[in-house]
């Protein structure tokens, strides 16, 4: 299996676990009172979210051409769905750590009342001194993965990329390695880390909230979800349409955030806003941020039945403009 396959799984699972757990951001704001500093953290997770899907695109795009190049589009769809299945793993978890990212985001509302500034609380959480784990496990990542890289292109398993080069991609991947243990030790830290449950939501909650915005986000979920990885697949199954294909990857993740923006995001804010003045209760805010999870989660499955179609008709309206 190409290395970019697990790759491209590990970041889409680990955007989707962050996008849809900033909802645990809205109960925060509500138990602390601090909605404007709940959205800030809100919107910090969105825009690392974003950065890593950067990230995976260009690796997608690569996925693409070898396929084109081999003319092996029947194993393209394969890499393509599971990359898919772990958006839904992504979501899964984040559903199970809700409780969790709650408390998370509880502590970071009052990190950063007392450090005024988004960057120290950030670096606060990874700094090695901050404990005897942190600070072996930054040395060990910055000693033995480089040297693992430096060996690989000696070996001829990188290519033959250099030694300068080789210990660069090493660093780069042992930070990498570092933030996400570091960050994992202090999500499952026994003082933070909440044991996974409904928090008290039960089906019968549904009907204490509008519901059109609930089932909506399902379907905007699916199409943000299988938009632009369709349209690199239609380009990649023709050739000839294969630039026009991804540029309408476009207008499908437009229209699904337009659609998250106008009808997802207010009314999910407003029941926030209510809570916060008592006119909702703080139960009917956890329903939202449940069920609004659950459907991510529905929605990435979704997105599995979509993706053909979805293909099939971005390279047709491609073809005919």
């Amino acid at each position: 299996m190409d290395w970019r396959v697990p790759f491209c799984c590990f970041l889409f699972a680990v955007i989707n676990l962050l996008m849809v757990s900033t909802g645990a951001a809205r109960l925060a704001g509500v138990y602390t009172k601090r909605i404007a500093t709940a959205l800030t953290l809100f919107n910090t997770f969105i825009l690392v979210s974003r950065m890593a899907n950067l990230l995976m695109v260009p690796l997608i795009g690569k996925l693409a051409d070898m396929a084109r190049t081999t003319n092996n589009t029947p194993l393209l769809e394969t890499q393509f769905r599971l990359i898919l299945g772990s958006a839904t793993v992504g979501c899964l978890l984040a559903t199970l750590l809700i409780p969790t990212f709650v408390e998370i985001f509880n502590r970071g509302i009052k990190a950063f009342e007392r450090t005024n500034s988004l960057p120290r609380m950030f670096l606060g959480l990874l700094n090695p001194r901050r404990s005897q784990f942190l600070g072996t496990l930054f040395v060990v990542s910055m000693v033995t993965v480089p040297s693992a890289f430096m060996w690989a292109e000696s070996k001829g398993l990188l290519g033959h990329h250099g030694p300068v080069l080789a210990a660069v991609e090493g660093i780069v991947f042992a930070l990498g390695v570092y933030l996400v243990l570091g960050l994992s030790s202090w999500v499952f830290h026994p003082e933070i880390f909440r044991r996974p449950g409904w928090m008290g939501v039960t089906l019968k909650s549904l009907s204490t909230i509008p519901n059109d915005f609930i089932f909506l986000n399902v379907f905007v979920q699916a199409f943000w979800t299988v938009g632009w990885m369709s349209a690199v697949y239609a380009g990649a199954l023709n050739s000839k349409v294969a630039i026009t294909s991804v540029s309408l990857s476009g207008i499908i993740t437009g229209v699904s955030t337009i659609l998250l923006t106008v009808f997802v995001d207010p009314k999910a804010a407003l029941i926030t806003d209510q809570a916060l003045h008592g006119i909702k209760t703080e139960e009917q805010v956890k329903a939202v941020v449940i069920f609004l999870t659950l459907g991510s989660v529905f929605g990435t499955m979704f997105a599995q039945i979509l993706f053909t179609p979805a293909a099939w008709l971005i390279g047709l309206v491609a073809s005919h403009i």
